[in-house]
């Protein structure tokens, strides 16, 4: 039986061990972090800064967005498929922006999807993680595809992430 738990629950099952050690063996294997723990690891980065005792140091407590790892399809006929994973959402006074990593053709890219406070589409904004690939952007590949671009994110993400 497989038991899933969230990345706060995570974090606390481990407080009571090294959670920073833990985490620092995690990387040295090549393990991808979740976010709390980049976020725990930035935390205790501050607090060592600040000359306070690493013994002492417990992990803030970090809201977990349960939107995050949600996948995105897009099913436009003729078209290659497009796949967006939300990672987190950042807020100002007037954009929100849905940080993410969408997968097109092949190809992997990471940025973000920019809304107005109201929830609409005002920009998009994607590069290529691979250094070996011309097409850096992905506004540069879906040249023609814009229209259909616009409206997957718009009507499957955007409305869907909104809280």
């Amino acid at each position: 039986m497989k038991i899933i738990i969230s990345e706060t629950q995570y974090l606390r099952l481990i407080e009571g061990e090294n959670v920073i050690d833990k985490i620092l063996d995690k990387i040295s294997d090549g393990d991808k972090l979740m976010i709390d723990e980049k976020k725990c690891l930035d935390a205790y980065s501050e607090y060592i800064k600040k000359g306070l005792d690493p013994k002492d140091f417990k992990c803030p407590e970090i809201e977990y967005d349960d939107r995050e790892g949600e996948v995105f399809v897009s099913n436009f006929e003729g078209l290659p498929e497009i796949k967006f994973t939300f990672s987190e959402q950042i807020e100002d006074e007037n954009e929100i922006q849905y940080f993410g990593e969408i997968q097109f053709d092949g190809e992997e890219y990471l940025g973000s999807i920019i809304t107005d406070k109201r929830g609409y589409l005002i920009d998009f904004d994607f590069y290529n993680v691979s250094d070996e690939i011309n097409d850096y952007s992905f506004q540069d590949v879906i040249k023609g595809m814009e229209n259909e671009v616009e409206f997957f994110f718009q009507e499957k993400v955007i409305n869907n992430l909104r809280k």
